[in-house]
């Protein structure tokens, strides 16, 4: 495709194309985690500093993917403009014997599928996500901040509460962490900032700890 540089609708188009080419620029990296292949992708912003760099871990909602989450949660730009790394990592979906098929995390207190069926230990395959993150030397270890939608947020928030020396902080959407808190294994304080709309009626703002039975 040809464009004139010159004209001020060309330049325009030039620079849409040179942010959609960035912002397309993603890797798949895949480990063994309890006996399945578990995959992230990776994004390296175009302002991301050899070293020292952020690291920003998304986690998808029940039912959707890393690479949904890529193509519209808009973190690709973001990791562009500010100058950090972005990775989403993928759910388990389709696991053998589950009656539920659908991509989920295993966020605690029954939620959520198929991996909370087959009890998939997702804590220690994010755990790995971040060791490999950290392996070039690139990713600031006090920098990594861990973000989520729905079953995402939750299972990001578990991470933070049984592994808070991974991560410096969450941020994420539309629920809470999970199970009853005497079950709950909190190492120690993590910043979270949960953001809920009132209107929610897939999980409502009034309720806490959904799965374990208490309202706040």
């Amino acid at each position: 495709m040809k464009t004139n540089a010159s004209h001020p609708l060309g330049r325009v188009l030039l620079v849409f194309m040179a942010i959609l080419a960035s912002a397309s620029a993603v890797d798949k990296r895949c480990i063994e985690s309890g006996g399945i292949t578990r995959c992230w992708l990776v994004h390296v912003g175009a302002a991301a500093p050899t070293s020292g760099s952020p690291l920003v871990i998304v986690l998808p909602g029940y039912t959707s993917t890393a690479s949904r989450e890529f193509s519209r949660d808009g973190w690709a730009a973001k990791a562009d403009s500010e100058g950090f790394i972005a990775v989403w990592a993928e759910g388990t979906s389709k696991l053998t014997g589950a009656s539920d098929s659908q991509p989920s995390w295993n966020a605690g207190g029954g939620c959520c599928g198929g991996s909370d069926e087959k009890n998939i230990d997702d804590v220690a395959f994010l755990k790995s996500v971040v060791a490999c993150s950290l392996s070039d030397g690139r990713v600031d270890p006090a920098r990594v901040y861990l973000g989520g939608h729905s079953n995402g947020c939750a299972m990001a928030q578990r991470l933070a509460a049984e592994a808070p020396q991974l991560t410096a902080g969450v941020g994420c959407v539309a629920w809470y962490l999970l199970g009853k808190p005497a079950d709950l294994t909190i190492a120690e304080p993590v910043p979270i900032m949960e953001i809920h709309g009132t209107a929610d009626l897939v999980i409502p703002y009034s309720e806490m700890n959904v799965l374990g039975g208490e309202e706040g």
